[in-house]
């Protein structure tokens, strides 16, 4: 699921709604039928991915900043995600692909490839996410 919008529709207060960076004035929030405040904040976000139209990456590799917060898994899973993300494209044109060095601030890839790599690591990271949200033990 994507949350989009015309510029100023809320699109960042619910994504802050969503995962208690902010909490709601009034009402409550559920997900699957769970009050969002009866479970751990890990649980709730860690099947979120946020995409930001200001993205920040690492000065590291493409397949570093593919792998941010969940660094670990092998070539084949980085693979599968930038080609769903249609990264794929651009990456295999870099002078070292998913070893090529971003630079200092992403200043070696063009905008449209940061929100690419933005978005396969978001896709990773809720891949890679398969627990449920789960009230915190008693």
């Amino acid at each position: 699921m994507a949350i989009t919008g015309a510029s100023g529709a809320s699109k960042s207060t619910i994504a802050h709604l969503i995962m208690r960076f902010a909490e709601p004035l009034k009402g409550m929030i559920f997900i699957d039928g769970i009050n969002i405040r009866e479970v751990t904040i890990d649980s709730l976000r860690s099947p979120i991915g946020l995409v930001q139209q200001q993205v920040l990456l690492q000065n590291s590799t493409v397949a570093e900043n593919i792998l941010f917060g969940r660094p670990g898994a092998g070539q084949k899973a980085v693979e599968q995600t930038t080609g769903t993300t249609h990264a794929l494209e651009f990456i295999e044109k870099l002078p070292r692909g998913y070893d090529t060095l971003t630079g200092d601030q992403s200043i070696k890839l063009f905008e449209g490839q940061k929100q690419r790599l933005s978005l396969a690591r978001a896709s990773y990271k809720t891949r890679q996410s398969r627990s449920s949200m789960r009230p915190p033990p008693c």
